[in-house]
């Protein structure tokens, strides 16, 4: 794997991040399908995924399916 990032993959992962940041919680889920895709990406071209994204993607991935359940009766 390939350590260094090229500078528009840097910008891109860390436009994201903020953005994802800056989102309320509610609405971050939205934006998990454009990390997964940049995380799927880093992997193909080679690179490895920062495990701060890494960890960003399990966390909005997990929202993401458990939402529809949230308001369902236990």
């Amino acid at each position: 794997m390939t350590d260094e990032l090229p500078q528009d993959l840097i910008r891109m992962m860390s436009g994201l991040e903020a953005q994802i940041r800056a989102t309320p919680l509610a609405q971050r889920v939205e934006l998990q399908a454009d990390l997964h895709r940049l995380c799927e990406r880093l992997v193909r071209d080679g690179y490895a995924v920062p495990d701060r994204l890494r960890a960003l993607d399990a966390l909005l991935t997990e929202a993401a399916e458990d939402g529809p359940f949230d308001n369902l009766p236990v």
